[in-house]
């Protein structure tokens, strides 16, 4: 598998991202299929990882990681990412196609990746 540019990482995040704002069926799905759905978007994470997606919490204190890995028991890791909420600026409902596009392209926004860090998925490879 090829190597994923950090650039390339936090611009796929960044559509996982708005596109969980914009549809809670994605969200949901995104949740509780995490590898297959960051699969889709060539962040495949090897067999031997689990990974955990949970959305940004209001009350978490600042500081606090955008993901964290930690080693398991028979060679294995967890991943746990944090989806950010939704910024208050966003407003409720659809986002507008501007909206996504200055999320995708990271305009005013901070998101941030599962691996900017480590090589902890195949996208780092």
């Amino acid at each position: 598998m090829t190597q994923m540019t950090e650039d390339r990482r936090r611009q796929e995040w960044a559509k996982i991202t708005a596109e969980a704002w914009r549809d809670s069926s994605f969200k949901q799905e995104l949740l509780s299929r995490p590898n297959q759905v960051l699969g889709r978007y060539g962040m495949a994470f090897p067999d031997n990882y689990i990974v955990r997606i949970f959305e940004q919490g209001p009350n978490e204190p600042a500081g606090t990681p955008p993901f964290s890995l930690s080693e398991g028991e028979n060679g294995g890791y967890t991943v746990v990412m944090r989806l950010p909420a939704k910024p208050a600026e966003l407003g409720e409902g659809e986002l507008s196609d501007q909206q996504l596009e200055a999320v995708a392209g990271g305009d005013n926004l901070t998101v941030y990746c599962c691996c900017s860090c480590c090589p902890c998925c195949s996208c780092c490879a």
